[in-house]
């Protein structure tokens, strides 16, 4: 775009005025010296063309990478990662725009007329459908291909980090009534948690341990020769937990059901 103005123009003028541009040379400047006179006609400046079309390729704008670094000290974002990790997304924004720009509008210019010309004819039948259809397949795996040469010329990953958006994604769409599921999930979870823990405050003992306790005193049940008293013992002790075991059963029981009640 230099050549449309100033002293690149300037020179090239000269040159044809003074015949000499030849050949291939002579149409460029031709062509050229009619976008200028095109781009006068119109009251736009080949500086402002050329601002326009690095708005395109790059995606952003002096003023709009002012406002991304301005946002960066309004957040006390101030450290070199935090000056890299914005400079990386303006790198790849930059690097999809001008994809965008220079391959994929020319690609699909050939399907969006061959589209366009479907539908002005009527309803396309099932096998023009699937015909168009391979052919945007087709451009998708070429322009695949040649995103991946980008990729590996410059060693940047246009694609999105899916491993680490995964989560935050799944937070950010989730809809309302899902939310209050989750919540009436995790609030039931944790009543049944309390309660239970207030059940076997009283008794000493975990609920591992309550476990670990009953498997001990069916051994000893069977045994023989176990101490009379000692059974009596763990018998009164047993009766204790197992009272604690269904008092817990049944508070869980109703957590369930009032969850299962209002849909959870």
């Amino acid at each position: 775009m230099a050549s449309l103005a100033g002293s690149d123009y300037d020179d090239l003028a000269q040159k044809d005025a003074q015949g000499k541009l030849i050949g291939t040379e002579k149409t460029n400047f031709d062509n050229l010296k009619a976008l200028h006179d095109e781009l006068e006609a119109a009251g736009i400046s080949a500086e402002e063309l050329k601002k326009q079309l690095g708005e395109l390729l790059t995606g952003t704008s002096t003023s709009q990478l002012a406002d991304g670094l301005k946002s960066l000290f309004e957040n006390g974002k101030r450290s070199a990662l935090d000056f890299g990790n914005s400079f990386e997304e303006i790198m790849k924004n930059a690097l999809l725009n001008s994809f965008q720009a220079k391959y994929l509008e020319d690609a699909l210019q050939p399907f969006y007329d061959e589209l366009a010309d479907m539908m002005e004819k009527g309803t396309p039948s099932a096998a023009e459908i699937e015909k168009l259809k391979q052919k945007y397949i087709q451009i998708g795996l070429d322009s695949d291909a040649y995103l991946k040469n980008i990729e590996a010329i410059t060693g940047k990953n246009l694609s999105a980090d899916t491993e680490s958006d995964t989560l935050k994604g799944s937070i950010e769409k989730i809809t309302a009534t899902q939310a209050d599921v989750l919540t009436g999930h995790f609030a039931g979870f944790r009543l049944a948690q309390l309660e239970t823990n207030t059940i076997l405050r009283p008794i000493g003992l975990t609920a591992i341990e309550i476990l670990s306790f009953s498997r001990q005193h069916l051994d000893v049940a069977i045994k023989t020769e176990s101490n009379t008293a000692g059974m009596l013992v763990n018998t009164n002790r047993l009766e204790t937990i197992e009272n604690a075991l269904v008092s817990m059963n049944k508070k869980m029981d109703n957590n369930l059901n009032a969850m299962q009640g209002i849909g959870k």
